[in-house]
């Protein structure tokens, strides 16, 4: 996704240079390999070689939940602070050793301010008990004291919320425009389609919503998926997809849409269900499409529908039930394919559950799925730009007096 590592790295040494002190930071796999390492000698090694076998263990068993910290005595008997955490859904595992001789030399300098501050406390107690003595006696100037302490440390702590919101918006902003650089455009795809739009609109920032293509000789492959969650642990899992499913197009059958799914189930079983005990529980949702350019086309889903224009009404060809999920390991799951002889100008359209299952209106009731198909069906014999628009201005009205309940995603186009 184009972040430089180097760069992080060499940014860490430069703060190592300016303390005044050393600190190693690893990225480790689960049997002990160094894939990275802020110090290049380091690299490449294991862990076997610089830590004693109990040490390697503990680390090697490191939670996702917090980080761990042990002391280890090398062999010139200089004394290490080792901190580790499992990275939240893989194997990877981050291992900060610092020496503890950095740790600690602030105390040879605490002793000396705390005696200073001692003295400083009992003069300014000394001093804060007089002055209250002598001038806060009267309740008035008492209370327009604390009213104004309290409304600076108000304001000191607003203005420290702000900083820390500052920054977790920068990493969601960044963490957006990644994602937007993995998902093709709308441009992308009006290469390869007579006509095309897409509706994505994350819950937050970033989801768990994706649509995919590639592009083959004979037709193009679409992808369209809803994985379990929205935000950052959302995202994370449609970047991982999406990855899986650049992987499958290069199999020389992945113009089957069924062959596609199940491929794409054996590999999410194969990659989140390592370790029973941490095994990712959820899944996702997905329709695949493969548009021919004889005019055919064909589908298979997971737990999400085709919907397309047969001239009366807006019809709906259902996929598999059951998402994809790590739970059926290293089981090939089947998947039904589906066959259309479409029309020319036929159009057809692949909606996540988040359109219809948003609950809205007067009665805060989800939209329905009838209630899609028939507005479909209304604006089926508009332009793709015009579709678009009407779609979402339908779905914010509808939503605008309730909370945003997932994320959504519209990919409409005509064969």
């Amino acid at each position: 996704v184009g972040i430089n590592i180097d760069t992080i790295f060499q940014s860490l040494e430069e703060k190592d240079k300016k303390a005044g002190k050393h600190t190693d930071l690893w990225l480790v796999n689960g049997s002990g390999y160094i894939g990275l390492s802020k110090d290049r000698e380091y690299q490449n090694g294991t862990l076997q070689q610089f830590f004693p076998p109990g040490l390697v263990g503990s680390i090697q068993a490191a939670s996702d939940q917090h980080f761990s910290i042990q002391e280890y005595e090398n062999e010139d008997d200089e004394l290490y602070d080792i901190a580790y955490k499992r990275i939240p859904h893989s194997e990877w595992i981050i291992v900060i050793r610092t020496l503890r001789a950095d740790n600690i030399a602030f105390l040879n300098d605490m002793k000396y301010y705390m005696g200073l501050a001692g003295i400083i406390i009992l003069l300014c107690t000394g001093a804060f008990f007089y002055i209250v003595s002598k001038r806060f006696v009267n309740p008035y100037k008492r209370s327009l004291k604390l009213n104004y302490v309290l409304e600076q440390e108000v304001a000191a702590r607003t203005i420290e919320l702000k900083k820390k919101s500052m920054r977790i918006q920068d990493s969601l902003e960044y963490a957006r425009m990644i994602q937007q650089a993995i998902l093709p455009s709308e441009e992308e795809l009006l290469k390869y389609l007579h006509e095309a739009f897409v509706l994505f609109e994350p819950k937050e920032s970033i989801g768990g919503d994706f649509y995919w293509y590639h592009h083959f000789e004979s037709g193009m492959l679409l992808c369209v998926g809803d994985c379990t969650g929205h935000g950052v642990p959302g995202a994370l899992m449609t970047t991982a997809v999406n990855a899986m499913l650049n992987h499958i197009s290069e199999e020389a059958d992945c113009t089957n849409p069924a062959f596609v799914l199940r491929q794409l189930s054996l590999a999410f079983s194969q990659t989140f269900s390592g370790n029973k005990s941490k095994s990712i529980e959820d899944g996702l949702e997905a329709a695949v499409v493969f548009v021919s350019y004889d005019g055919k086309l064909m589908f298979s889903g997971a737990n999400m529908s085709l919907y397309y224009d047969d001239g009366n009404e807006i019809k709906e060809i259902s996929g598999e039930r059951g998402m994809i999920d790590s739970r059926t390991i290293l089981k090939e799951k089947d998947f039904a394919q589906h066959v259309i002889e479409g029309k020319k100008m036929d159009m057809f359209y692949l909606i996540t559950d988040g359109y219809y299952q948003q609950p809205g209106g007067e009665r805060s009731l989800p939209y329905g799925k009838k209630r899609l198909l028939r507005f479909l069906h209304s604006i089926v014999s508009l332009p793709g730009g015009e579709q678009k628009e009407k779609i979402q201005e339908e779905f914010h009205t509808y939503a605008s007096l309730s909370n945003r309940r997932d994320d959504v995603t519209v990919l409409g186009f005509r064969i």
